[in-house]
């Protein structure tokens, strides 16, 4: 959604995400968790230095610092976690922590194969969170952290775009028409649709193309690139240049050695930014 969510942001425009899934790309096991070294040397679960990540970006965009405000927000009857940006309290994050459902939606061993695209289509009835005190030999649900049926998932986000009284909602490419694109991409924008149909009908919607932009021609200029890229280095140490994982605690990794070690997709990414036209 780069560089169009970094010009609303400078342009003061109010900003809430929801990040349906927590990328946690499978490196998670409910029964004992998967975790990794923090840049401070703390012990982490991937999915948690992710959301790091996401807060340090936003709060670049903002040009402020990346101090938040986390509270609890009750949504469809289910708590979720906000963080509000304390310096630009008009940007907001929230983290729903589903699984990662693997490129083509079948899920992870670690995280009992569930997925969005299967509770999409129906071959699992309810997902779990990855913060969830479960594990997969039991159905039983944590209490503190209820599961999500596709009803319910769809309550909650419509009861979101409530909440924030949104005039405008912007998700992924949910048509499947465009090429190869990761399972949650698609399946989140189809969730985001269908709410929208039901909680916001009147709302304009926005759709953005993922990973298959890179065969399209460059269509940012060289200053919207750089800030894109900038933004991007700003999440980078905490996620893909802390693999292969320390094994024992260390600094923070520099963004500017990361380029050459997340591979040519990124690259391609950055030069680009395709939305999905409207009726399609």
């Amino acid at each position: 959604m780069n560089p169009a969510l970094l010009h609303h942001i400078r342009e003061g425009g109010a900003v809430r995400t929801l990040y349906l899934t927590a990328g946690d790309a499978g490196l998670l096991r409910w029964d004992d968790g998967y975790l990794s070294l923090s840049p401070h040397g703390v012990l982490k679960y991937h999915w948690q230095l992710r959301e790091e990540g996401i807060r340090a970006a936003y709060a670049a965009m903002a040009r402020v610092p990346s101090a938040w405000k986390k509270s609890t927000l009750i949504l469809g009857g289910q708590p979720v976690v906000l963080f509000t940006l304390r310096d630009a309290p008009q940007i907001s994050v929230v983290f729903l922590r589903l699984p990662d459902g693997n490129m083509e939606g079948a899920g992870f061993e670690g995280t009992c194969r569930a997925s969005l695209k299967r509770l999409w289509s129906g071959d699992i009835k309810e997902i779990r969170r990855v913060d969830a005190d479960v594990n997969c030999s039991t159905s039983e649900p944590d209490a503190m952290r209820p599961p999500y049926d596709r009803d319910g998932l769809e309550q909650l986000l419509g009861a979101a775009m409530k909440d924030a009284a949104v005039n405008e909602v912007w998700t992924l490419d949910a048509t499947g028409q465009n090429g190869r694109d990761h399972s949650d991409h698609e399946i989140t924008a189809r969730f985001a649709q269908e709410s929208r149909l039901h909680f916001a009908p009147t709302c304009p919607v926005r759709m953005f193309r993922g990973y298959n932009i890179e065969r399209e021609a460059v269509n940012l200029s060289p200053e919207e690139h750089h800030d894109k890229q900038e933004i991007f280095m700003t999440y980078t140490p905490y996620d893909m240049c802390k693999y292969p994982r320390p094994s024992e605690p260390s600094g923070r990794a520099d963004a500017a050695t990361c380029d050459h070690d997340m591979g040519e997709g990124y690259s391609s990414w950055e030069w680009r930014q395709f939305e999905v036209p409207q009726g399609r």
